[in-house]
């Protein structure tokens, strides 16, 4: 009726995914590598709490996500989940958990609530990034 459609996702073989993401500046890239790590939304990282991971299990419990533009205390589909810690992504966490914040991820660019990533600030670095990787 209103001729919606849903695009494709494009995946990257390994190699590239790791020539776009070593073109990501560094202050961004804990963001990118733990979405590449965990296979979770964007939604569910941007809204991610540092007290969301879980030392005694080494485990992120996800509840909460950014669905949209919109913050809400569950996620899409409405279930937490609890997703192990990848070992590539570990060099990344303890800074991040140590920092003074309440979200895990946070941009010095952001004007939301917190310094949290946003939808449109993701994008501009991946394909910011994807201009200089390919």
């Amino acid at each position: 009726l209103y001729k919606i459609v849903e695009s494709d996702i494009q995946w990257l073989p390994e190699a590239r995914q790791m020539a776009v993401i070593n073109k990501v500046p560094d202050e961004h890239k804990p963001i990118i590598l733990w979405l590449k790590y965990h296979l979770r939304r964007p939604g569910e990282a941007m809204a991610l709490h540092r007290v969301d991971y879980r030392l005694e299990n080494d485990a992120f419990i996800i509840p909460r996500g950014i669905p949209g533009r919109e913050y809400y205390e569950y996620t899409k589909t409405k279930k937490v989940h609890v997703i192990p810690c990848h070992s590539e992504f570990k060099p990344y966490l303890l800074p991040l958990i140590k920092r003074p914040t309440k979200y895990m991820f946070t941009c010095k660019s952001s004007r939301t609530e917190g310094k949290r990533y946003t939808d449109t600030i993701l994008n501009k670095i991946w394909n910011d990034a994807c201009k200089k990787g390919w």
